[in-house]
């Protein structure tokens, strides 16, 4: 079967090399703009999804009401819920945020990498994203 990422980006000019080098990988892509399409599209289809790329500077949707710092945050809270909905999928903050205050909110570990846009261009994020499904993969293969 074919891996599955989801990209979660309002910025889809420059995120379009992004998902060429991820398509030229073998693997499908998906790129969503906003949190409330991509939950959704999440709670439709979480089974098929390998990996998910989110940055974290989104528009607010439906997270209007949280402290999204008018979308400065928002990929914050809803990696929040991605980790509670969807635990088992690795997810990669690819941003361009500097803050390191901002850049706390995120622990990480086997299932979650923290990267910055200017070092990782394309090829280096897509061989990030096929190491990170690959451990998951020998992980799950030694449960």
């Amino acid at each position: 079967m074919q891996k599955h990422v989801l990209m979660i980006d309002d910025d889809n000019q420059p995120m379009k090399y992004y998902v060429d080098y991820l398509r030229r990988r073998s693997l499908k892509v998906t790129m969503i703009e906003n949190p409330d399409e991509a939950l959704n599209f999440l709670k439709m289809q979480h089974d098929e999804v390998s990996a998910i790329i989110l940055d974290i500077m989104l528009p607010p949707g439906s997270y209007g009401h949280k402290a999204t710092s008018a979308g400065l945050r928002t990929g914050i809270v809803l990696y929040n819920d991605l980790q509670t909905l969807y635990p088992d999928i690795p997810v990669i903050v690819l941003t361009s945020v500097r803050n390191p205050k901002t850049l706390e909110a995120f622990k990480e570990g086997p299932l979650l990498r923290l990267a910055r846009k200017r070092d990782y261009p394309p090829r280096e994020l897509s061989d990030l994203v096929v190491r990170m499904m690959e451990n998951v993969s020998d992980r799950a293969n030694k449960n």
